[in-house]
Formats: structure tokens, C-alpha cells, sequence
């Protein structure tokens, strides 16, 4: 569970983003048509709202930047710290941004009171400035009321033991929804999405998350709710998977909110039994929200298929050079290499192997319609979008055994006009490599070797050629051997 101390709550504020720790954001409300008036000779404080009986001072940070007239409807963040509870006016919530502790930037400022004291930087490049909730309740004339016993501290501790849920407040066309934020990575204000070979079923394509292009599906069909349809803007909840990450593309993000667990009422067994994904139903006021189960989705096995093929957006620099022996990586054992960095797709198939991922034109399920040949190299065939496709057990290739299982996936592979269906037991991720082995001219014995990052976790794999086996598949060539 991501730790609520390494959360951010996002909104904002006359074009600037700004952020609280989501530990002191209580919720977000719509900012009434006209506050009630409350004595004060700060400027900045337009008055209060009236929230369960409690009448919580207003003040705007665009009167406090010098900013224009807001443009449109405003919204109110109720913030907590040291048993006090203060509105602040906001544009819109853009969402919650995990951020390492590491990854926050101190700012110093000239004046008595500093109102933005640390930043950080959000994966689109956009810079967001935390808020000092002591310097905007130090400011001169500033009321802040006695919240009643629900401090952010006791919130903190009801966050951490599991009675309080840290939720975002989703919608898709007319169905509400919520999920917790212990999975998200971060929300896409301006979901944008890209045709791609993973498109099908509840993948739309993939978007562009910072430096990663990531999966986007379709949250209500996804759920089984049906489908997004046609929209004019989407937003984008970010999944961190086991490996790589995924985004739940919905219509809005409208609010972050703390909700007690026990409000969270479970869904019926015949409920669950068709819509596994789905975890309940929380009432939001007058408002019904549907709870999609985020640690189900993360352990689904079709997303973390889609979470497999995230992958660098970053330019992949050509070869550097070739390394002397002195310079030779400790892990090359000896070998004849050189620096290059490809994204490499890395699969089991008796042994843990690589492929060049641009080499890869889709990556399917294995398919329930397979005719079988009388052929020794191929398994069977199959039609994919018109065209018959062999399948060649890769694992048979290698002479490795592998068990036949319902995880099995197909790596296509074009060659000329033609596709090759190459059958996996299982898909592990997208890495880059780091350094690849350079064979002599020649007959080969084995497949070259590559270094891969693996996520924190270099491995030095075989890699496999697929394009060059594809090519010669109806030829009775000689098999490798796996290094």
C-alpha cells in the first residue's frame, strides 16, 4: 500500500497547479453561488461556507496571487491540519500524484510569509507548488475554525489502520464510480489516446504517461458496464502494476475524498460473480458510486497483459561504442560487446528469453480455433484479420520443454507479406537493454546475449531473433541452443 504521506491531492488555481498532501485534504465541494459573510480584514477571505453545521472560512489563493476573475464555477478544498479546518477556492481538482520524497524540490522566497515551500514536477513536465498549510493559517486575519475532533492526524491514523478510505470520485457518461488511490500512479488531466496493435476488446490504444507509453482501457467495459462511447475529452487514472502500469480512461475526475470503510457496502455474491472487478457501492450524498475493486484490477490477469507492454517514450540512443576488454561490463563474462539501448520485450519459453520489441508486430491470446498440419515445425494454423498464420511453438525452437497452459500468448511477426505467429507461455515485460553481445561472422551455435534493466534487476537473456525464424520457418533449418 503506497504510504498516504507520499500522496498529493492536485488542483487548480488561475493556470497553476497546486497540491496538498492528501493526509490534510478533507473533500472537495462545489463553491455555492455567494459565501456568508464573516468578519475580517484579510481581502483574500471572500467568507464561509456552511458545512454540516460547521461554518468553514473561504479563502482564495487567485486573490492571494494577484490572478484574473475566475473564469467558470469554482470548487471549495477543505483542508485539516492541527485540529483546524480551512476552504480554499480552486478552479477544478485535477486528481492525486504519488511522489517519492526524493522527487520534491525546496523553494525560498523572499518575504514573512512563504506560501509554497516545496514543488514537484508531474510526469507531463508540468510543475506543481506544495502548499505550506501553516503560512496560509499564519497569514494576518485569517480564521480557521476548531474541526471537531477530525484533525488530520486522527484521519492519518484511520487512513493507516484501514476504517478511512482515501477515494477518487469518478464518472463515465451516467454511471458513477470511485477507486481507492492505494494503486494510482497518477490522474491524466487530458487523457489523449493513440491507435495501437494492442487495441482490442477494453483496450482503447496507449497514451503518453511522462516518459512511458501505457495502455489505456475502457473503465466501463472493463467493469462490464458496457462502453465510454464517443466523448470529446477523456481523463486517465494511472495503475502502478507488478510491472508497468495501466490507465483507466473515464469521462471526469470530479473529486478526492476520505470515506469510512464501513460506508463501502459489498457487492452481492451474483453480483461479483459476473462483475469480479467490482467491489461494492458507496453513497456519496445523494449520489450512488459503483467501488471498482483497484487491488482486482491490478491482479487481473488481461491488465497486467496490458501493463506488460509499457514501454519507454524516451529517444533510444544508437550504438556507443564497442568496449575494450578493460572496459567490458562485469557482466559480458568475457565477451565481445557493445552499449545499446532497445526496448526488448522479455518472455518465457522454456527459459527466460528477449526479442527485439519493434520487431513485434501485435501480441495476442493464444486462439481458441487452431488447425492443426502435418509439419514438424509448425503447431498449427490459424486466421488473424484474413491472413492464415502459422504457429511455431518457440519453446520447441529452443528444444526446451514448456508446459502447454492457458497463458499462453502469440508474438506476430511480419515477413514480407506474410505474419508468423510465435506461441509463448508467458509475457514478463518491456525493458531496455543495456549492452548486447556481438557474435563473429558465421554459422551460430547460440543466440546472442543482452543485458536488460529489469526494472532495478539486470539479467543477462539470450535474445531471439523472431523476424530472422520467422523468415526461414518453412525451411528444415537447424535449430539453435540457447545460451
Amino acid at each position: 500500500m503506497t504510504d498516504i504521506d507520499a500522496l498529493y491531492g492536485v488542483f487548480a488555481v488561475d493556470g497553476k497547479r497546486v497540491a496538498l498532501p492528501l493526509a490534510r485534504l478533507r473533500e472537495v465541494i462545489p463553491a455555492p453561488a455567494a459565501l456568508d459573510p464573516m468578519p475580517t480584514r484579510q481581502p483574500a477571505v471572500r467568507g464561509a461556507v456552511n458545512l454540516r453545521h460547521l461554518a468553514i472560512p473561504v479563502l482564495s489563493l487567485r486573490d492571494l496571487f494577484g490572478g484574473a476573475a475566475a473564469p467558470g464555477p469554482e470548487v471549495i478544498v477543505v483542508a485539516a491540519h492541527d485540529g483546524h479546518v480551512i476552504g480554499l477556492l480552486a478552479d477544478e481538482i485535477l486528481g492525486v500524484e504519488t511522489v517519492e520524497a526524493d522527487a520534491l524540490f525546496h523553494m525560498r522566497t523572499a518575504g514573512e510569509h512563504v506560501l509554497f515551500s516545496t514543488g514537484f514536477e508531474q510526469a507531463d513536465g508540468a510543475l506543481v507548488s506544495v502548499l505550506d498549510f501553516d503560512a496560509v493559517t499564519t497569514l494576518p486575519d485569517v480564521p480557521a475554525v476548531r474541526d471537531r475532533g477530525r484533525d488530520d492526524v486522527n484521519a492519518h491514523r484511520r487512513a493507516i489502520d484501514g476504517t478511512m478510505r482515501t477515494v477518487l470520485l469518478l464518472s463515465g457518461g451516467e454511471t458513477r464510480l470511485c477507486v481507492g488511490v492505494d494503486h494510482v500512479h497518477s490522474v491524466v488531466p487530458d487523457l489523449r489516446v493513440t491507435p495501437s496493435a494492442v487495441a482490442r476488446g477494453v483496450c482503447l490504444g496507449v497514451a503518453e504517461v511522462g516518459e512511458y507509453t501505457v495502455a489505456v482501457v475502457d473503465t466501463l467495459a472493463l467493469l462490464g458496464l458496457g462502453s465510454l462511447g464517443a466523448t470529446t475529452s477523456m481523463r486517465g487514472v494511472c495503475l502502478r502494476l507488478p510491472r508497468g502500469m495501466v490507465v483507466l480512461a473515464v469521462e471526469d475526475v470530479t473529486n478526492v475524498a476520505s470515506v469510512a470503510a464501513q460506508d463501502i457496502m459489498a457487492a452481492p455474491a451474483s453480483v461479483r460473480a459476473s462483475m469480479p472487478l467490482l467491489a461494492g457501492t458507496l453513497s456519496d450524498g445523494a449520489v450512488q458510486r459503483l467501488v471498482i475493486d483497484d487491488a482486482a484490477v491490478v491482479a487481473d490477469e488481461n491488465v497486467r497483459s496490458l501493463g506488460a507492454v509499457t514501454m519507454t517514450t524516451a529517444a533510444a540512443p544508437p550504438v556507443v561504442r564497442e568496449l575494450s576488454d578493460s572496459g567490458r561490463d562485469d557482466q559480458s563474462g568475457g565477451r565481445k560487446i557493445r552499449e545499446r539501448v532497445r526496448p526488448m520485450l522479455t518472455f518465457q519459453a522454456g527459459i527466460e528469453a528477449a526479442t527485439d520489441l519493434l520487431r513485434v508486430s501485435e501480441v495476442i491470446e493464444y486462439p481458441a480455433d487452431v488447425l492443426a498440419v502435418n509439419s514438424p515445425e509448425i503447431h498449427g494454423l490459424f486466421t488473424h484479420r484474413g491472413v492464415a498464420v502459422p504457429l511455431i511453438r518457440l519453446a520447441d525452437v529452443l528444444e526446451r520443454p514448456a508446459p502447454v497452459g492457458a497463458t499462453d500468448k502469440v508474438l506476430l511477426v511480419g515477413t514480407g507479406g506474410d505474419l508468423v505467429g510465435f506461441v509463448v507461455s508467458a509475457l514478463h515485460a518491456i525493458e531496455d537493454s543495456i549492452w548486447e553481445e556481438v557474435l563473429p561472422d558465421g554459422p551460430r551455435r547460440s543466440f546472442p546475449l543482452v543485458r536488460v534493466t529489469g526494472d532495478g534487476h539486470p539479467r543477462t537473456l539470450p535474445e531471439i531473433d523472431l523476424l530472422e525464424l520467422a523468415g526461414r520457418h518453412h525451411a528444415p533449418a537447424a535449430r539453435h541452443t540457447a545460451a
